[in-house]
């Protein structure tokens, strides 16, 4: 999740809906309503089995 969260394009998507005048604010709702978008987990597995086998 780190890594999604330190994209440039997700920190824009999150700045592009902050609120505020003078200083941008980001809330709750704002924060949990960013779409992460995750790998069926058929492909997670397959990534984790090709990674060990190139690790060995």
């Amino acid at each position: 999740m780190q890594r999604v969260v330190s994209f440039p394009s997700f920190s824009h998507a999150l700045e592009a809906n902050a609120v505020g005048a003078t200083t941008k604010n980001l809330n709750a709702k704002i924060v949990g309503s960013a779409v992460v978008f995750l790998p069926d987990p058929k492909d997670q597995d397959a990534f984790i089995t090709l990674v060990s086998q190139i690790d060995k």
